[in-house]
């Protein structure tokens, strides 16, 4: 397990050390990890995700506000959450919103989560999910992320 963490913080630091050359559209990926107090689940949990961004750089080399969308699961105290969010900021830093899902005791319900986290290959991430109205969980936590890129010129 140590080898593997190894082999993906080199990989993403280098990624993220040559995107930062050049615009492109990024792909990213890893685990995640929060402490889940308050709502109706509190709790450690654990999940992956997989986003998609598309980084614009200005003229001066600086980069403007980008956009993405990443979708995920997240497993806590035996409860499955899947998720996606409208993100925007930048791989390195940003926040994201969009609706959760979980089967529920009558079917699927749906909810609401926004995420804001800063890092380069290790985040801290804060996240609020409210499944029903008035029970909000609030979730700090880290994730591991991976990042491949593709520049534009392959378009």
């Amino acid at each position: 397990m140590k080898y593997f963490a190894l082999i993906l913080a080199i990989i993403s630091s280098t990624a993220y050390a040559e995107s930062y050359h050049f615009e492109g559209r990024w792909l990213t990926f890893g685990p995640n990890f929060q402490y889940h107090f308050g709502g109706t689940n509190p709790g450690f949990g654990w999940g992956l995700e997989i986003g998609y961004w598309n980084l614009r750089e200005q003229d001066d080399g600086s980069f403007e506000m980008s956009y993405g969308i990443d979708v995920g699961f997240e497993n806590i105290q035996k409860q499955k959450y899947w998720y996606t969010e409208a993100q925007i900021g930048t791989p390195v830093i940003g926040v994201s919103m969009g609706p959760v899902f979980t089967k529920g005791s009558q079917g699927i319900d749906i909810g609401m989560q926004g995420s804001g986290w800063i890092g380069a290959f290790a985040y801290l991430d804060l996240r609020m999910r409210e499944m029903k109205i008035g029970s909000m969980d609030y979730s700090p936590g880290l994730f591991l992320r991976g990042a491949c890129m593709s520049p534009d010129e392959y378009y």
